[in-house]
Parts: structure tokens; sequence; C-alpha cells
């Protein structure tokens, strides 16, 4: 940003200048036909004038700037627009100038030691009584430049405070983020470890209940075996028993069967004989 202006006030300053803006337009008028310029028309120019040049005054850091020593000249000159060069010539030759038939205003500041020193230069003008509108124009373009730059660096600084501002942020939130994840993982430490304890406590009951149903379960087997030996054994006496009986029905059957003789044998008995006298 543009440093501060001095100290001093500056509103002498600026009716100094609106005098000596006075004195120069109705010196401009007297010479040749041109407009009139009022005070309260050059009070903005006055107003502008004693900024520019309190500013003037800040960045070569010398003593506020007096009206007594300021002083406007009206010189002609050459428009270098009008010079006429010939550039196939190395280095450019011209070939032509504009006559001195422009004018424009400056502001002059005469030091203590007679040195001149010209503080601001108003635009060419083709006529002579335009001077001071060329010499306003610029002074006003002048101080916009000026106050562009200004809120330019004020927008620089203000980016540059959010920025700086944004790091701390984002430092406290990296801060912030890793006691956080400290905290998470201390948790999850905790919890790893309450959960092993918890293991430990554990095991020992699901051990003996392992162990029980491991028991339990052969005690449950070994039975089924017994019982299905014991199953086996009354299946094969069943059988057995089931096999004499078969061997008994074949006998028989064979007695009832035989081949006729012991049928024919009875019936061939004569129950009158001897044999059956009882």
């Amino acid at each position: 940003m543009d440093p501060q202006p001095p100290t001093t006030s500056t509103t002498k300053l600026t009716n100094d200048l609106l005098g000596l803006l006075q004195t120069t337009a109705a010196r401009v008028s007297n010479t040749v036909a041109g407009p009139t310029h009022l005070p309260r028309d050059l009070m903005p120019t006055a107003t502008a004038l004693s900024t520019y040049l309190t500013h003037i005054a800040t960045r070569r850091s010398s003593s506020p700037v007096s009206a007594d020593n300021l002083s406007f000249h009206i010189l002609r000159t050459r428009n270098k627009a009008e010079t006429i060069l010939d550039f196939d010539a190395r280095p450019p030759k011209v070939l032509s100038k504009g006559k001195k038939e422009w004018y424009y205003l400056v502001l002059s500041e005469t030091s203590d030691t007679g040195d001149v020193q010209i503080l601001l230069e108003g635009g060419l003008r083709k006529n002579k009584s335009d001077v001071l509108v060329g010499f306003i124009e610029v002074l006003d373009t002048t101080i916009k430049t000026w106050e562009q730059r200004t809120k330019q660096a004020e927008r620089i600084q203000e980016a540059k405070d959010k920025w700086n501002a944004k790091g701390k942020m984002k430092s406290l939130l990296q801060v912030q983020n890793t006691e956080a994840a400290e905290k998470q993982k201390r948790r999850a430490a905790e919890k790893k470890a309450r959960e092993k304890e918890k293991e430990e406590r554990r095991e020992p009951a699901e051990k003996a209940l392992r162990e029980m149903v491991e028991r339990q379960r052969r005690e449950r087997e070994d039975k089924q075996m017994r019982a299905r030996e014991e199953g086996m054994g009354e299946e094969e006496e069943m059988a057995k028993e089931g096999l004499e009986d078969d061997e008994w029905l074949e006998k028989e059957g064979e007695m009832d069967a035989g081949d006729g003789e012991g049928v024919n044998r009875w019936e061939e008995v004569d129950l009158d004989s001897d044999e059956f006298d009882f």
C-alpha cells in the first residue's frame, strides 16, 4: 500500500493550489480565447492535486510541498505521433518531424537551491486554451491509477491475510486431526486389550465346556456302539433260533411228504392181525 500522507494539514495546501489554478486559468484566458473556469469547477482539481503532491512528497521522503514553491508553465513542443520514421533503416531514421504547434501545461517546483523539478505534465493540446483541460485529465488519470493500485494492493494483502489465516486454520486442523487419530488409536488399543482380557477369561470356561461336550459325545458314541453290538448278538441268537425252527419244519415236512411208503405201510396193516391184539 502507498504510504500515508504527512500529518500536516492539507486544507491550506488545497486552498493555495486553488488560488494557483485560478491564476493560471485567468492567464490562459487572457492570452487566448478559451473557457472560463470558475472556482467551484477548479476545487476538485485542487483537491486531487493536493493529494497528488502529498503523495509525491511522501514517496520521496521530503518535507511537505508548499504552494509558494510551485508554479505553472505553458510549454510548446512537437507531437511525437506526427514524427515519421524510416523503419527500413538500421537504426530507424527520422524522415520528418511535426511542427512545434502543440502545447501542454506543467507544474514545477523550485527548491531553495534554485533547482527546478517538474512534478506533473499535462496532455498535449493543439489549442493553447485547452492546456488546463489536458493537465486535469492527466491528473485525474494518475489519481485513478494510484487508487486502483491501492485497491489492488489492499486486495493482495487481504488475500495474503486470508491465505495465512487459511494456513493457520489448516495447521490447526492438522493438529486436531492428529490428536483425533491418536485418540482413536488409543481407543482401538484399549478395546483390543479389553477383548484380549475377556478372551483370556472366557477361554478356560469354553475349554471346559468343549471338554464336557466332547466327553458327552464320546459317551454317546460308546453307548451307541454297545447298543449296536448287543443288537447284533440278539439278531444272531434270533437267527440261530430261526434256523433251528426251519430245520424242524423241514424235517416235519419231509415226514409228512415222505415217498408214500409210510402211508401205504399203515394202510396195509391188518388191524385184525395178531400184531395188534392187545
